[in-house]
């Protein structure tokens, strides 16, 4: 599709620097994404964007931004230390997410990245060959909504 070629990549851009802007960026980039599909599938301007995004089958601002921080953490991932303790920890397994020490600390990808990846499914996580650990983590996307992708996101956004 001509969308994956010219328009995403463009929109992924530095998405990670950017990623933890204001609401006001994020609206401005979604009005753009939305224009060009619109444009694309020749809809009017009135056409709903739920239906607009599937049927083009592409993911909203937050969704790229979701799947630009799982590549990341994926790649940069701390190694977990081993259970050498007698007892069973739910912590043990876990990516160390830093303390943010102010509000702007809970925007940025070194904050949301490792949250965002605790919670993959653990075979998810395990897959080590990154083709396969893209195409999963798309499908894991499209299965949560997009609603449920901006509550996630407003959540930690406090502007």
């Amino acid at each position: 599709m001509v969308y994956h070629a010219l328009v995403e990549p463009h929109l992924t851009y530095g998405i990670l620097g950017w990623g933890g802007l204001s609401d006001i960026y994020y609206k401005r980039m979604e009005i753009t994404q939305k224009w060009i599909i619109k444009i694309m599938y020749r809809k009017t301007i009135t056409y709903p964007t739920l239906d607009l995004y599937e049927i083009a089958d592409v993911f909203t601002i937050r969704q790229l931004y979701a799947r630009s921080l799982l590549i990341h953490q994926h790649s940069v991932k701390p190694e977990v230390p081993e259970n050498e303790q007698k007892y069973e920890l739910r912590s043990i397994s876990s990516i160390p997410i830093p303390k943010a020490n102010k509000t702007i600390g809970l925007k940025v990808f070194t904050y949301l990245a490792p949250l965002l990846y605790r919670k993959l499914p653990p075979n998810i996580r395990k897959n080590i060959n990154i083709g396969a650990y893209k195409r999963q983590i798309k499908i894991w996307i499209k299965t949560n909504s997009k609603i449920e992708w901006n509550k996630f996101f407003n959540r930690y956004r406090h502007t």
